[in-house]
C-alpha cells in the first residue's frame, strides 16, 4: 500500500504541488477510506522529496524525522496529523531528546 502512496505523491507532485501538500493530499483521504471501509487504518507516515530539496511529511500517528537542506543544517522534526487532513511539524526540544537518549539507553526490562 505504500508503493501506491508514494506514487500518488510523486504524480501529485508532478502537478505542481509541494511535496508537503502531495503527502497531505494523498495520504490523509486514503486514511479515511481505510477507516471507513475497515472500521481502522495501520499507522502511516510517508516522506517526500522533491529535486528543489524541498520536503514534505504526512502521517497518522506521531513521526519523528530528521530532515535538512542546502539551505537548513540538519534537524529532528516531530509530525503529528493535524486539523483538515494537514500535518503538524514541529521541532523536537530538548527535553524530548533527552528523554529519549535515556529511553534508549537504559536496560531492557
Amino acid at each position: 500500500m505504500k508503493g501506491c502512496l508514494s506514487y500518488e505523491i510523486v504524480r501529485l507532485m508532478g502537478t505542481g504541488l509541494s511535496p508537503q501538500a502531495a503527502c497531505d493530499q494523498a495520504v490523509y483521504p486514503f486514511v479515511e477510506k481505510l477507516k471507513k471501509r475497515y472500521g481502522k487504518a495501520g499507522e502511516f507516515s510517508l516522506v517526500a522529496l522533491n529535486n528543489q530539496g524541498e520536503w514534505g511529511v504526512a502521517t497518522n500517528v506521531e513521526f519523528t524525522f530528521a530532515a535538512g537542506n542546502q539551505d537548513a543544517a540538519p534537524q529532528i522534526f516531530m509530525a503529528n496529523p493535524g486539523p483538515s487532513q494537514t500535518t503538524v511539524i514541529e521541532p523536537i526540544s530538548a527535553e524530548w531528546l533527552e528523554a529519549y537518549a535515556k529511553r534508549i539507553k537504559a536496560p531492557v526490562e
